[in-house]
């Protein structure tokens, strides 16, 4: 079979190429793989042509990987996507990035709208964002009928607006990427194709206090509040047990699981079957999940992976880190030990999901980069 798929590399048209790949998917899909192949160690196969370029496949769409056989053999699920590809249950034409809050979105809102204009791609935002709402004083619970019709208006939708969604995705021009902040959802239970889904995540607390001093200092008009507590600290909001900062919800410290975990109301609680719902979504669904603090390997990744949408990518972003740096200057005020302390105890399922993310995005950077294969990825900051 090996020897087979490399004259094809050299002797076929490449029409036949992709023809042939797409067919060994599919057979992949229904079979499945080997008990021993699940167990061989990575570079085991014969078949891994190592050191070779990667190849193209389609544009736009997921990039063959000469050594995408190794790939598979690592806890990243980017097989199970592929044999999505190819059985045409994900549309390679079509990328969603349900964006979390405070992971570099907007740095990447940037970045997207000028690749869309260098690599000639439809980029769609959607400006379907909510305002958080809050009672009169501002400090204790809204009610549960405000909190679901005002606070997720946007992020947790009805099953309609999961309907209409999938349709307005649907009927983009194409080659396109979709950009909103939204709960993951899932396009099979419309009898819709997936898109490709890509996101960012931060370490949990730091997100929290830049998504604290952010509402209080640059959308001021977005959340009013009264200037006592605009003035409050970030630790002086947790040692107070404020809602806003402990709030076991997407409304308090609950925020990044959600945007994986998806539309399921058990999403909006911490939980081991959340985490495990979100963990489960980000294998089959997402090609690939970054860290904001590592921007540039992200766009690196996306860049290997669907040059049709990212090429030069990181070099773009690079070229601008001077502008992202003076636009997004922080006013934050660096938590105490303490508080994040507390935080850490509160926030085992996100700090469970952050370094599953990490662990799987090293992984992948690393094959993709032929590094020395150390799955562990740089320490905690």
């Amino acid at each position: 079979m090996a020897s087979l798929m490399l004259k094809a590399k050299r002797y076929a048209q490449p029409k036949y190429i992709v023809l042939g790949l797409l067919i060994i998917y599919a057979i992949l899909l229904f079979i499945g793989p080997d008990d021993e192949d699940q167990g061989a160690a990575p570079g085991a196969r014969a078949d891994t042509a190592a050191g070779e370029p990667i190849k193209e496949v389609e544009a736009p769409g997921i990039y063959e990987l000469d050594f995408l056989n190794e790939l598979i053999e690592e806890v990243t699920g980017i097989d199970k996507l592929l044999k999505a590809v190819a059985s045409g249950k994900v549309q390679t034409d079509r990328i969603l990035y349900n964006r979390v809050p405070k992971c570099s979105s907007t740095t990447l809102r940037y970045i997207f709208g000028d690749l869309a204009t260098a690599n000639n791609f439809n980029l769609e935002v959607s400006n379907n964002f909510a305002q958080e709402a809050v009672n009169d004083t501002g400090e204790g619970e809204v009610s549960m009928q405000s909190y679901c019709s005002i606070v997720f208006k946007a992020f947790e939708i009805s099953c309609l607006a999961e309907k209409v969604l999938t349709d307005e995705v649907k009927n983009l021009k194409v080659p396109s990427l979709y950009i909103r902040h939204v709960f993951f959802v899932d396009f099979q239970k419309h009898d819709r194709p997936n898109p490709i889904y890509i996101n960012l995540v931060r370490d949990p607390i730091d997100r929290l206090v830049s998504d604290y001093y952010f509402k209080r200092f640059q959308l001021q008009n977005v959340f009013p509040m009264p200037e006592e507590r605009r003035k409050r600290t970030y630790d002086e909001c947790v040692f107070g047990m404020f809602p806003e900062c402990v709030a076991p919800t997407p409304k308090g410290f609950f925020r990044i699981i959600p945007y994986f975990c998806g539309q399921d109301e058990k999403c909006f609680t911490p939980s081991q079957w959340a985490l495990d719902r979100a963990k489960e979504n980000v294998i089959k669904h997402y090609l690939v999940v970054g860290m904001s603090e590592d921007v540039d390997k992200f766009l690196e990744v996306l860049d290997m992976m669907m040059p049709t949408f990212f090429k030069k990518g990181r070099e773009m972003y690079e070229s601008k880190l001077s502008f992202f740096k003076e636009k997004f200057k922080s006013g934050k005020i660096p938590p105490t030990n303490r508080t994040i302390s507390i935080m850490k105890d509160m926030m085992e399922y996100d700090y469970h999901f952050y370094e599953f993310v990490r662990q799987r995005f090293f992984t992948l950077y690393n094959r993709l980069k032929k590094l020395p294969m150390d799955p562990t990825p740089p320490p905690l900051r």
